[in-house]
C-alpha cells in the first residue's frame, strides 16, 4: 500500500462534508452533495495511488457530473467547491496524520496539483458542455424559425419568417426534405410574407430548396410576395426559372387544390 493508500477516504470525505455544510449549496440537496464528495475524493485517492495519472479517475467523474449537473440546472461551480473543501480536507489530514513536515509538504503538493489539475479539467467540461448546450438550443429555436407544417393529405406549408443566411437556407432545406419525405408531399407551399429582404443570395438558397424538393417529386409554389419584395426583385434582375409564384397563401392553396384535383365545398346542414 502507498503513502496515500494509508490516508482513510471517510476521514477526508467527513472533514470535506463537514466544511460544505457552511457553505451555501446553491439548491442542491446537502445528500447529493455528500455523494459527490464521496464520489471525487475515492477517484483522488484512486489517481494518487497510481501515481501515473495516464487515466485520470477524477476526470472520469468530472465529465459524468458536469453533464448530469447542467442536465438538471444546477451552477457547476458547487462541483469547484467541492473540490476546493476536499483539498481543504486532504491537507488537513495529512498534517494530522504525518509530523515530518518535508514528507507533509511533499504530500500535500502532489494532492494541490492533482486536484487543481480536476479543476483546470472540470472548468474545460463546462465550457465544452456549455457550448453544445447553447448548440442544441440553437439548433432547436432554428427548426422552431423553419417549421414545416402539414396542411392536408400532400400538401406542406413552409412558412418563412426574419433574414436567410447560408446557415439557416441549410436547415430550411434540410427541415423541408425531411418533411417531404415523413408525410410523402406532393405540393410544398413556401410562404416568404415573412423575409424582410430577398436580394441574390436568399434568392439563390430559394432556388436550390425548390430544385431539393423537385427531385424528391415535390412541387414548390412561392408565395408572399409583397410589393416592395417585387420591386426589389425586379431592379436586381433577379430571376426565379420554372418556380410558379402567387401573391398570397390563398391563391397558392387554390393552386394546390387544382394540380392535386382537389375541390373545396361549402357542406350544407339541414337545420331542424
Amino acid at each position: 500500500m502507498g503513502i496515500f493508500g494509508e490516508l482513510k477516504a471517510e476521514n477526508i470525505v467527513e472533514k470535506a462534508i463537514n466544511l460544505l455544510s457552511k457553505e451555501d449549496q446553491a439548491g442542491i440537496h446537502f445528500n447529493e452533495i455528500s455523494a459527490l464528495t464521496r464520489d471525487f475524493c475515492r477517484a483522488i485517492l484512486s489517481d494518487l495511488e497510481q501515481s501515473s495519472f495516464t487515466t485520470s479517475e477524477l476526470e472520469k467523474e468530472i465529465a459524468d457530473k458536469v453533464k448530469i449537473m447542467f442536465a438538471q440546472g444546477y451552477h457547476i461551480e458547487v462541483l469547484q467547491l467541492i473540490l476546493e473543501k476536499i483539498l481543504d480536507s486532504f491537507i488537513s489530514v495529512i498534517r494530522e496524520q504525518y509530523h515530518d513536515l518535508q514528507a507533509a509538504a511533499s504530500y500535500i503538493t502532489t494532492v494541490r496539483d492533482h486536484i487543481f489539475k480536476g479543476t483546470s479539467f472540470l472548468l474545460k467540461m463546462a465550457l465544452q458542455t456549455q457550448r453544445e448546450v447553447i448548440q442544441k438550443q440553437n439548433e432547436a429555436l432554428m427548426e422552431l424559425s423553419t417549421p414545416v407544417i402539414p396542411l392536408m393529405q400532400d400538401i406542406l406549408l413552409l412558412p418563412l419568417i426574419g433574414t436567410i443566411d447560408t446557415r439557416r437556407a441549410k436547415e430550411i432545406m434540410d427541415n423541408l426534405l425531411e418533411g417531404i419525405v415523413r408525410y410523402q408531399a406532393e405540393v410544398v407551399i413556401i410562404d416568404i410574407s415573412g423575409v424582410p429582404v430577398v436580394d441574390t443570395q436568399v434568392a439563390h438558397h430559394l432556388i436550390k430548396t425548390v430544385k431539393a424538393a423537385r427531385l424528391l417529386g415535390s412541387r414548390c409554389i412561392l408565395v408572399g410576395i409583397r410589393p416592395e419584395l417585387a420591386q426589389t426583385i425586379v431592379r436586381l434582375g433577379i430571376d426565379f426559372p420554372d418556380i410558379i409564384t402567387k401573391n398570397n397563401l390563398h391563391a397558392g392553396l387554390e393552386l394546390a387544390f387544382r394540380w392535386l384535383g382537389y375541390r373545396l365545398e361549402r357542406v350544407e346542414h339541414d337545420h331542424e
